[in-house]
């Protein structure tokens, strides 16, 4: 079964094992992420973090990032006793950990099992550039003898076209801005329907404005911040400096 394979079968991290005694009750719990923009250029320490209180005695883990998207700089793993990583295969981290008795190990919700510092090749969105779906699955083992299935929780999804809008080209102003700033459509008619969102540097999103071309922001303290026009399945994305 697959907590015998978490307590015993080491040297298999690929997850290539054949394991057909799985039990087709296997529960489902989850581990947390943000989403957030990414800047070409730029590093981020992203965090996986439990989702509820748990008794912990085994992980199997395994997520893919795109390597065209992406470089993984640096992994720090909440260990539990007997870790066993292994990044060597490209756009994979494969990871099986447990305790070495039949005591197991206390995590709250919220506390981080994973931390990556990873650096951003192109300007994109963090659910786009991981996964974890596909044909290898991610367990904890809870206690010593639950087994679930870990089903990614994703916090602050920032939807994203996929397709540009033909003459959709917006300029916002003033930059930098302190009280108000607007948004002038150019090179064609103004959209009837559009979305203004903007994002701290961490990825949080404070707001979400519909069809205003004249959009308060007094109320932010000074810093840099990201936006995203949104008309129809096109996005334009950018940054705006607030001052006081």
């Amino acid at each position: 079964m697959k907590a015998s394979y978490l307590a015993n079968k080491r040297g298999d991290i690929d997850d290539d094992a054949n394991l057909p005694n799985i039990p087709s009750n296997t529960g489902i719990d989850s581990l947390n992420f943000r989403d957030r923009l990414l800047n070409a250029g730029e590093f981020y320490e992203v965090e996986i973090l439990f989702h509820n209180p748990i008794e912990l005695s085994g992980i199997q883990l395994h997520l893919e990032y795109d390597t065209d998207q992406i470089e993984l700089i640096s992994l720090d793993f909440d260990s539990l006793e007997a870790t066993i990583i292994n990044t060597d295969i490209d756009g994979e981290i494969n990871i099986i950990d447990h305790t070495l008795t039949e005591e197991t190990i206390s995590r709250d919700a919220a506390d981080v099992l994973l931390k990556m510092m990873i650096k951003s090749n192109t300007n994109n969105i963090l659910s786009n550039v991981m996964q974890w779906n596909g044909i290898k699955s991610s367990y904890l083992l809870k206690g010593n003898t639950d087994l679930a299935r870990i089903s990614p929780t994703l916090e602050g999804m920032i939807q994203v076209g996929i397709d540009p809008v033909q003459n959709f080209n917006v300029k916002v102003y003033p930059n930098p801005a302190s009280d108000f700033i607007t948004l002038d459509f150019l090179g064609g008619e103004k959209p009837t329907y559009f979305s203004f969102q903007l994002f701290d540097q961490k990825g949080v999103r404070l707001m979400n404005v519909k069809n205003e071309f004249r959009i308060g922001i007094n109320h932010l303290p000074t810093g840099v911040y990201l936006y995203e026009v949104g008309v129809n399945e096109g996005v334009q994305l950018g940054r705006i400096l607030v001052v006081e």
